[in-house]
């Protein structure tokens, strides 16, 4: 449990390295995950993998994962080796180790060129070392020099992995399996004998043995357990924990990615609070679950407010692709729903002072105004914001959505995240990267400081995938105005400070720490389905 915070403080990030050696005969081979050996000359033997064992806590939203994989060499020389193993794409490795005989190698993460160094400084000492490196999305390598015959191995790894449901559902997945994949020839930077590395067909019998047993906590109750990749045992603590591992006839079950699905929706709102004791800190996480999905007629109204950058740097494919996209998002309003449509580059003009009502009549005149988009001038970015978050709410039970639409050329990112963070209150924002070459850093820090989502759309033919997205990400709000406060509980450094809506794809966690006995409550304030609503969290 001491490393599950961290994710929320921290990202680690691991940059490629090109493999130098070259690795022959290696589309033939079938198994996963593997030792790869460095040396030069082919007598040298493999290690085999004799047990893969994983143990994962899950508290809330986030995965705290132990692996322990056990290898021995049965070559007769002191060799350097390649250890490549399938983790997680949303994996924040914080511990990475090898057991060799006697001895402990703790593999530094580092920048690449320093951690390259004193690897490369080790080695030719004699010393046994190890150096962890990223070569692809969900595939680590770590290398590891001198190591002797007859060393038996063991590598312990550990990570921390933030949980996202889709469609209300949650999924866990531990990959065992290695695929081959594909190198552009675009991509020079990526070695091709990392591309052919040894792979696992699925389903393919292994000659190790595998086992991982799940502690599942997420501070509600747990309405949904299963896996659809592997026999398991299940066993209820309370309500809100349970635990499940592998049945004895999948002892051989590392042959396939392990994947645990479960829900925790039930009729209303859902929630609760985990309390964690650490030194001199205490921690709580407290998560508010939506329900399951309700009748059109308990759908909070909604309104959308799109800010669209008509400026020079649009000019071409993104501003034809915003079209698009635009017009997708638009005809797919409900009748009943608000919208407004700002368009900006040196200066902006507006649909109109409020938002209009998506029938027939007005959309017609959004489609008009897109239509005749060209893409010219600056990006006065700022004042489109000031002017659209102006427009007057008129109902208190509008679920608010802005949509922001943008290549990211501009120069006034933390002015941008900044305004947006003191409206957080007034919306949901979320932001659409129109073009080749986005400005990532605005497009996500938009949808960070807006609690909101961010889409990216690079082609043409992907702004219908992300139009649907975004539709379902937002289409079902739950609960808007949302407000929390403490009676009797001293939290501080309390994140976030302003809660967005609640939407039935998206559920809401309020981290902090707190000083003395965890005595008192969180009470949470909202609108749903056109009443107060009010809750307090033990």
């Amino acid at each position: 449990m001491k490393r599950f915070f961290l994710l929320w403080t921290c990202i680690s990030i691991f940059s490629s390295y090109t493999v130098l050696a070259q690795y022959d005969d290696l589309i033939q081979k079938t198994e996963s995950p593997y030792f790869f050996i460095k040396n030069e000359g082919s007598a040298v033997e493999q290690f085999p993998l004799l047990s893969t064992q994983v143990r994962v806590e899950v508290v809330g939203p986030i995965a705290d994962v132990l692996v322990e994989q056990t290898y021995r060499n049965n070559g007769s020389v002191p060799i350097e080796a390649t250890y490549v193993f399938p983790a997680s794409t949303r994996a924040a490795v914080y511990d990475l180790e090898m057991i060799i005989g006697e001895r402990r190698i703790k593999a530094e993460i580092k920048e690449k060129e320093e951690a390259r160094l004193k690897y490369e400084e080790a080695k030719q000492e004699g010393k046994r070392a190890s150096l962890l490196e990223q070569e692809r999305p969900n595939v680590f390598q770590m290398n590891v020099a001198n190591i002797m015959p007859g060393d038996l191995i063991k590598v312990v790894l550990r990570y921390n992995e933030f949980i996202i449901p889709e469609k209300q559902q949650y999924a866990f997945v531990f990959p065992t399996v290695v695929g081959p994949r594909y190198v552009s020839s675009r991509n020079p930077g990526v070695h091709e004998s990392f591309a052919a590395n040894p792979y696992l067909s699925n389903g393919q019998d292994v000659p190790y043995s595998f086992d991982i047993q799940i502690a599942l906590s997420p501070g509600v109750p747990i309405t949904t357990i299963n896996s659809p990749s592997h026999q398991i045992d299940i066993n209820f603590e309370n309500l809100n924990k349970a635990s499940a591992r592998l049945s004895a006839q999948e002892k051989k079950g590392g042959n396939r990615d392990f994947i645990l699905q479960y829900t925790l929706s039930g009729d209303g709102i859902s929630s609760g609070t985990i309390l964690y004791e650490h030194g001199d800190e205490n921690f709580f996480l407290t998560t508010i679950e939506p329900p399951k999905l309700k009748p059109e007629t308990q759908i909070l109204p909604r309104e959308y407010l799109f800010v669209v950058d008509v400026s020079g740097s649009m000019y071409g494919f993104p501003i034809e692709t915003t079209k698009q996209l635009m017009k997708d998002l638009i005809s797919k309003l409900r009748s009943n729903d608000l919208f407004n449509l700002i368009l900006f580059a040196g200066d902006n003009t507006i649909l109109s002072p409020v938002s209009l009502p998506a029938n027939e009549q007005y959309l017609q005149l959004a489609f008009e105004a897109i239509d005749h988009l060209q893409g010219s001038g600056s990006t006065e970015i700022i004042p489109a914001l000031k002017r659209i978050f102006s427009i007057p709410k008129i109902n208190k039970d509008l679920s608010r959505s802005i949509v922001v639409v943008t290549d990211g050329y501009v120069s006034v990112e933390p002015e941008v995240f900044e305004m947006i963070s003191e409206h957080i209150g007034d919306g949901n924002v979320f932001a659409f990267g129109i073009g080749g070459g986005v400005n990532r850093f605005l497009i996500e820090g938009i949808a960070h400081a807006g609690r909101g989502e961010a889409f990216v759309v690079t082609k043409p033919e992907m702004a219908s995938e992300a139009a649907s997205k975004f539709r379902n990400y937002v289409e079902h709000p739950i609960m808007t105005n949302i407000t929390y406060r403490f009676s009797g509980f001293d939290a501080y450094d309390v994140i976030p400070a302003a809660i967005p809506d609640l939407m039935a794809e998206r559920p809401l966690y309020i981290f902090g720490k707190y000083r003395g006995k965890a005595n008192g409550s969180l009470v949470l304030n909202g609108r749903q389905a056109g009443k107060d609503f009010e809750e307090r969290i033990d």
